[in-house]
């Protein structure tokens, strides 16, 4: 979400593209999309001017610190590869700087309610919110839909990542 515009977003992956399901895919890697999202709609939304410095944070140091990086070991994850690449793509067409901060987890409830509570809907998750996290809301809360494009390459994107094979062996201590 975006503390400024208030404009916040859910995307509800398809099973086939949720952690656990694609090799080596991690939630710290989904931080590191949400950031880039949380950008991407707003460049979007026309109101991030050319030599904007727009502010990332997030409760994920490793997502917080893959945002300011300009390259990455030839062992990375091939989705934060591409990922990576796109979001420079981003910032050098819209013409803004970024600056990327970690924040604790515990002052992070709006995104986790966002990421968490999908069975809600936009205005029930909006009342539930603002009535158990007050402080962390923007007044101009409003929870809208991913723009198409960017639904599109975010499910595309974790698509193209290899299956995990199921595995029968039973988990030991």
């Amino acid at each position: 979400f975006c503390g400024l515009s208030g404009k916040a977003w859910r995307l509800k992956l398809p099973l086939d593209c949720r952690v656990g399901c694609r090799d080596g895919i991690l939630l710290n890697l989904f931080e590191f999309l949400g950031c880039i999202i949380s950008i991407w709609v707003e460049i979007l939304s026309g109101c991030v001017p050319p030599g904007s410095c727009l502010l990332a944070q997030g409760d994920s140091t490793l997502a917080a610190g893959w945002l300011w990086k300009s390259n990455f070991a030839e062992h990375s994850h091939p989705l934060q590869l591409e990922a990576a690449r796109h979001f420079a793509f981003l910032l050098l067409d819209a013409q803004v700087l970024l600056f990327s901060q970690w924040f604790p987890g515990k002052a992070n409830g709006l995104s986790d309610f966002l990421s968490r509570d999908t069975h809600l809907s936009d205005e029930e998750l909006t009342l539930l919110c603002r009535s158990s996290i007050p402080f962390q809301v923007p007044q101009n809360l409003d929870i809208c839909p991913l723009p198409p494009a960017v639904s599109s390459w975010v499910t595309s994107l974790l698509r193209s990542q290899p299956l995990i094979k199921e595995s029968n062996k039973v988990p030991t201590r």
